[in-house]
């Protein structure tokens, strides 16, 4: 329970894809650690349906979700925001998306394959 208090831990998305479960898993985390950084990925972003996310909470779309884990990292000690963790030393979470377009010549993209159909925008 004690061995990481002075260590810094960066949860790099696809934690959960509940807001639940990632609520949850931010919770563990904070107890365990000093500092945890966390940058929602595509997975933390769905809304499937008959979940607590799209029943309960109804969330209109991923945006609104997005909004709900700033909220709630905020509310736990869990950190979104760019933060000097000792000096000189920054962690600087980036919220992006990744596109088929930034690949460059050569990829071959299979549009048989829904990626992130549980994302709204």
């Amino acid at each position: 329970a004690t061995e990481f208090k002075n260590d810094v831990l960066i949860v790099a998305g696809d934690l959960g894809d509940t807001f639940n479960a990632i609520q949850i898993g931010l919770k563990i985390f904070k107890r365990k650690f000093r500092r945890v950084f966390y940058v929602p990925g595509n997975h933390d972003m769905w809304i499937r349906p008959n979940t607590q996310d799209a029943t309960k909470l109804k969330f209109k779309d991923s945006i609104c979700k997005l909004l709900a884990l700033l909220d709630m990292c905020e509310k736990i000690g869990a950190e979104m925001m760019p933060a000097e963790v000792m000096r000189g030393v920054f962690v600087v979470p980036l919220l992006s998306w990744w596109s088929s377009s930034v690949m460059g010549a050569g990829y071959v993209s299979d549009d048989t394959l829904v990626y992130d159909a549980f994302c709204k925008w």
